[in-house]
C-alpha cells in the first residue's frame, strides 16, 4: 500500500514536471511569436511612414507639375500672341517687299529707257551740276537785279529831287532851310549882293525877307545868279523910311502867301 502511494506520488511528480516543461515550451514559443509580431508591426509602421512620405512627395510633385503646367500654358499663350504678331509683321513686310519689287521693276524700266546704269548716273551728275550752275547763276542774277533795282530807285529819287529843284527855281521857290546874309549894299541903285547863289540853291525870282535882330525890315527879289552869289533888287515900299539895308542883315524865304503878293 505504501509502495503504491509512493509510486503514485512519483508519477504525479513526473507528470507535473512534464506539464511544467510543456508549459515552459509553450510560453517560450508564445514569447517568440509575440516578438515576431512586434517586429512585424514595427516594420509595418516603418513601411507606413515611408508610404506617407512617398505620398507627400507625390502630392508635392503633382502640385509642382500643375504649376509648371499653368506656367507652360501661359508661355504657350504668349508664344501664340507673338506668333500672330510676327505673322502680321511678315504680311506687312511682304507687302512692302512687293512694293519695293514693283519700284525696282519700274526703275529697271526707266534705266532701260535711259541706258545703262553708268550712263544714268553720269546723266544725273551732269543734271545736278547744271542745276547747281543754274542756281548759282540765278542767285547772281537776282543779286544783280536787286542791285540794279536799288540803283534805279536811287536814280529816280535823285531825278525827282533835281526835278523838284528845277521846278522850284523856275517858280522862284527856295528850300525851307535857306538862309544867307547880305554882303554888299548899293542903295543908290536899289540892289544888294547876297552871299548865296546856284551852289546854295538860290533861285532867280525868289523873294526874301530881310531881318535884323529877328525883325523883318524889308524884302528883296533875286534877279541874277552866280555860283556863290546873287544879285537882288530891293522891293519898293517894303523898307520903312529912315531904315537902310546893310551888310550882315540876314535873308530868309518868305512864306508862299507873302511871296505871291
Amino acid at each position: 500500500m505504501h509502495s503504491l502511494l509512493t509510486t503514485l506520488a512519483l508519477l504525479a511528480l513526473i507528470g507535473s514536471a512534464v506539464l511544467s516543461y510543456m508549459n515552459k515550451e509553450s510560453l517560450t514559443a508564445a514569447r517568440a511569436d509575440n516578438e515576431a509580431q512586434v517586429k512585424s508591426l514595427a516594420r509595418l509602421e516603418t513601411d507606413l511612414e515611408d508610404a506617407k512620405g512617398t505620398l507627400a512627395d507625390l502630392t508635392s510633385q503633382v502640385e509642382s507639375t500643375t504649376q509648371e503646367g499653368e506656367t507652360l500654358a501661359d508661355e504657350a499663350a504668349k508664344l501664340d500672341a507673338e506668333k500672330l504678331k510676327k505673322e502680321e509683321e511678315i504680311d506687312l513686310l511682304s507687302g512692302e517687299l512687293d512694293t519695293a519689287k514693283g519700284e525696282l521693276e519700274a526703275l529697271k524700266l526707266q534705266l532701260s529707257e535711259v541706258g545703262n546704269l553708268e550712263e544714268a548716273v553720269a546723266r544725273l551728275d551732269s543734271l545736278r551740276t547744271k542745276n547747281a550752275s543754274l542756281s548759282n547763276r540765278l542767285s547772281s542774277l537776282e543779286g544783280q537785279v536787286g542791285s540794279a533795282q536799288r540803283s534805279a530807285e536811287n536814280l529816280q529819287s535823285q531825278i525827282d529831287k533835281l526835278s523838284k529843284e528845277i521846278e522850284d527855281r523856275r517858280e522862284g521857290r527856295l528850300p525851307e532851310n535857306f538862309s544867307a546874309s547880305i554882303t554888299q549894299v548899293y542903295p543908290q541903285w536899289g540892289f544888294v549882293i547876297v552871299g548865296a547863289g546856284n551852289q546854295q540853291k538860290a533861285a532867280e525870282g525868289a523873294r526874301l525877307a530881310v531881318r535884323r535882330g529877328g525883325v523883318e525890315i524889308g524884302q528883296i527879289e533875286i534877279t541874277d545868279l552866280l555860283q556863290n552869289r546873287a544879285v537882288a533888287d530891293v522891293v519898293k515900299g517894303t523898307v520903312a523910311p529912315g531904315v537902310q539895308l546893310r551888310a550882315g542883315d540876314r535873308v530868309y524865304p518868305l512864306p508862299k502867301e507873302q511871296a505871291s503878293n
